[in-house]
């Protein structure tokens, strides 16, 4: 497991600031910390697995993403609450890719226990035998967190100045769009990253 910088799913809604609310995920009465909802996180992703057997969700194959300050090892830094919530979680289940991301609670470490007792519920339906695991992940299907190399910047892949604006942002956006997207011949790939560049502005902006 490691923790990278948030990556929220593409096409997947976000929740507005204002709506957030605050969530009961705490500790005898204290707000929930990081290392509980990371411990509350990996119980759950190994009771997927039967004891002596392969492990359904490989432990390398999970990435929280989230905006916690994070050392170059990919642990946090500390608990410092960041500006955004949100918490996207990828991980590898059967051999399928999935993403469960969450930001209706307004601490990131709420969100992350929620995530965890999702987990926990999807896993009690196959359990119980009301369906099975690809039926409970339908909709959370995902390619692996679209990464930008630390070299790049959101700008150089927009072809903007690192002080355009969010309208000069844009309208470099719509125009590669013109070009790039996989609808009109471009590469699923580059055009992944055009987009992911396009959140990063908006969400720096």
């Amino acid at each position: 497991m490691k923790f990278e910088k948030l990556n929220w799913p593409i096409g997947q809604p976000r929740t507005p600031k204002l709506s957030q609310k605050q969530a009961r995920f705490n500790k005898d009465g204290k707000s929930i910390t990081i290392a509980e909802a990371k411990r509350r996180l990996i119980r759950e992703i190994e009771l997927w697995t039967k004891s002596g057997q392969k492990w359904r969700i490989p432990h390398d194959s999970i990435i929280v993403t989230a905006n916690w300050s994070v050392t170059e090892k990919g642990t946090v830094r500390s608990e410092k609450e960041p500006d955004d919530s949100g918490v996207a979680v990828y991980f590898e289940l059967d051999g399928e890719n999935y993403c469960l991301p969450c930001d209706q609670w307004n601490r990131a470490a709420d969100n992350l226990a929620a995530i965890a007792a999702h987990l926990g519920a999807m896993r009690d339906q196959e359990r119980w035998g009301v369906g099975t695991t690809k039926q409970s992940f339908q909709g959370y299907a995902a390619l692996p967190p679209i990464a930008i190399s630390p070299d790049e910047e959101w700008w150089q892949i927009l072809k903007v100045s690192p002080n355009a604006t969010l309208n000069e942002a844009k309208e470099a956006y719509r125009k590669l769009a013109k070009t790039n997207h996989p609808d009109v011949g471009g590469n699923r790939k580059d055009w992944d990253k055009i987009q992911k560049a396009w959140e990063i502005a908006q969400s720096q902006k």
